[in-house]
């Protein structure tokens, strides 16, 4: 049985059609395997630009444990009133939950001095 070339173009278009496109395929893997011979892909290296402020200032622990005496304890929460943390030194975040101030700031020097901390230097700013 002799295939002939109007054979290929009617009875088996598809697979013609499909087998061309093999081809193609095959032929264009085996030009880049080819041309990218000896490469090997290196990962992109990226540029960090450099910060536009200055580096923060380090501090010493006891500098820090002067300026923060209370940070371990923070967050600390009551019923009335929750000590969030330190927005600078010797100042603490307080949010008021019930009640007045002037009772809560009795019950947060209280915290303060109990705590070995220094409730004459300390300022609290309420949320």
């Amino acid at each position: 049985m002799k295939i002939k070339v109007k054979d290929l173009w009617g009875d088996y278009l598809l697979i013609t059609i499909l087998a061309i496109i093999a081809f193609l395929m095959l032929s264009v893997r085996i030009v880049y395997q080819l041309k990218n011979r000896g490469k090997i892909d290196q990962p992109e290296t990226i540029q960090i630009p450099e910060t536009l402020s200055e580096p923060a200032p380090t501090i010493s622990d006891e500098d820090f444990e002067r300026k923060f005496p209370l940070w371990r304890l923070l967050p600390y929460e009551e019923e009335s009133f929750a000590i969030e943390k330190y927005t600078e030194p010797q100042v603490l975040k307080v949010r008021l939950k019930k009640g007045k101030k002037e009772e809560v700031m009795e019950k947060i020097i209280e915290w303060i001095d109990k705590n070995e901390g220094n409730s004459e230097t300390h300022r609290v700013v309420w949320e």
